[in-house]
């Protein structure tokens, strides 16, 4: 096992997939860092289902590695014998993701360690020289030119001595959801009779089942689904409220999702008419869905006032259009326990006129990527540098991607070129290239 590379990327999920692919095309020497069995996060080992828009209503947003994963897990593309991505969420099978991902960095000659775990690192002043993980195998030190944090949590960050956004006093996390999979769906009755499960259906079995008294414990009417292969759909439901980065937290969370998603099922049964009559609970997550945790203290923090503006920046690497999807606190979800309650909720919420409309979007600004205060660390995906409102926005995988590729990228640049501080890198040469790839500024 080598312990020196150009390039540490920590956590593969979409970020990471998408910084470690960049970066080895680009020429870096890449190791890959998952602390579970499969690449992509959320996608696969979250069991989330469905990608979020890759469009703004008019027109391809994210371009590059993230379009070229979407071409092929999507079944609908195949069927229709189109490359156009759709626009609206998109359905697809986490199963096969893993395969896809797996032929993607492989191809690339990314070096990938999983079952591996980032534990530590060692800084000198601004400098971060090395990083400890364990696996079966022993504690070991890796050590690279350049790394770049895909945790989700910040975890590579927090070792490195990064500083983070504190909350606002009385400030609620937003909560997660531990996804699951149901087989054995009516899928004609699903579609044209249910017509789904999300809340904002009036029609959806969750508003009979919070109005059911024996479903009392079921607090949350967040259900949503997607049919992600033949009668089988991929469900993103229930709250959870938790610390991401206490074990302790975690661990109870991951009990009491595995116990909500019985109840679900069990409330689908009964509630859910004929699609559900024959469900079978196939699959829980074997990730704990984050919806909020840490965010590094970076270089410019992305605002809201930045969002409602569509503003562009100088250094943007991306571009950003989805709403500003911030989930209730648990003192507002007894509001919700009707489809009245819920839309009253719902027009509570200013968010309505924050979001993009069809056609328009943000910049992304690559220094929500740079930590302030350490050179040689990028990072991407969920903990980029942005307030909580925006947070609501980029949390998503699409925008995991974009930034995951314009850190690998920068990186395999910074590596390239013998730049030891992210800050000096030429950011139009950064553009150019990641246009040339695909990405879409």
């Amino acid at each position: 096992m080598k312990q020196s590379y150009d390039l540490i990327v920590a956590g593969g999920g979409p970020a990471g997939v998408a910084a470690a692919v960049a970066a080895a095309r680009g020429g870096a020497d890449t190791l890959l860092i998952e602390h579970t069995g499969c690449l992509g996060g959320m996608g696969t080992s979250g069991l989330v289902g469905a990608w979020c828009p890759f469009t703004d209503g008019k027109r391809l947003l994210h371009g590059g590695i993230g379009a070229e994963v979407v071409r092929r897990t999507t079944r609908q593309l195949a069927c229709l014998e189109s490359t156009e991505i759709p626009h609206g969420h998109i359905p697809f099978d986490p199963e096969y993701l893993k395969l896809v991902l797996d032929e993607l960095v492989r191809s690339a000659g990314v070096q990938v360690l999983f079952h591996t775990v980032v534990a530590g690192a060692e800084t000198e002043g601004r400098k971060l020289r090395r990083v400890t993980a364990a696996n079966k195998s022993g504690i070991h030190k890796f050590e690279a030119r350049c790394y770049i944090d895909c945790t989700g949590d910040g975890d590579l960050a927090g070792f490195a001595g990064a500083e983070f956004i504190e909350p606002q006093p009385d400030e609620e996390t937003m909560p997660g959801s531990l996804c699951f999979v149901l087989s054995n769906i009516d899928s004609y009755s699903y579609t044209h009779v249910t017509r789904g499960t999300f809340g904002g259906n009036p029609a959806s079995p969750i508003w009979t089942i919070m109005a059911d008294p024996r479903y009392a414990d079921i607090e949350s009417m967040h259900l949503t689904s997607n049919l992600v292969g033949p009668a089988t759909a991929a469900f993103n439901a229930g709250h959870l409220y938790f610390d991401a980065t206490d074990p302790e937290s975690v661990t109870q969370a991951m009990f009491q999702g595995r116990k909500l998603a019985n109840r679900l099922t069990e409330a689908l049964h009964d509630c859910g008419g004929a699609a559900f009559a024959a469900a079978h609970l196939a699959q829980t997550a074997s990730l704990a869905g984050v919806r909020e945790s840490r965010r590094i203290r970076g270089r410019y923090e992305l605002t809201l006032a930045d969002y409602r503006a569509r503003r562009d920046f100088p250094d943007s690497i991306g571009r950003n259009c989805y709403y500003v999807d911030v989930h209730q606190g648990k003192h507002k979800q007894k509001q919700c326990r009707t489809y009245e309650g819920w839309q009253a909720y719902m027009r509570e919420m200013p968010n309505a006129d924050w979001n993009c409309g069809p056609g328009e979007s943000h910049g992304i600004p690559f220094r929500i990527l740079q930590p302030e205060k350490l050179d040689n660390l990028l990072v991407a995906g969920r903990c980029v540098c942005c307030d909580k409102a925006v947070f609501g926005s980029l949390r998503v995988m699409p925008n995991a991607f974009t930034t995951g590729e314009a850190a690998g990228t920068a990186a395999a640049l910074m590596i390239r070129d013998n730049i030891d501080d992210s800050g000096k890198l030429n950011i139009e040469e950064l553009r150019t290239e990641l246009i040339q790839n695909g990405a879409i500024l």
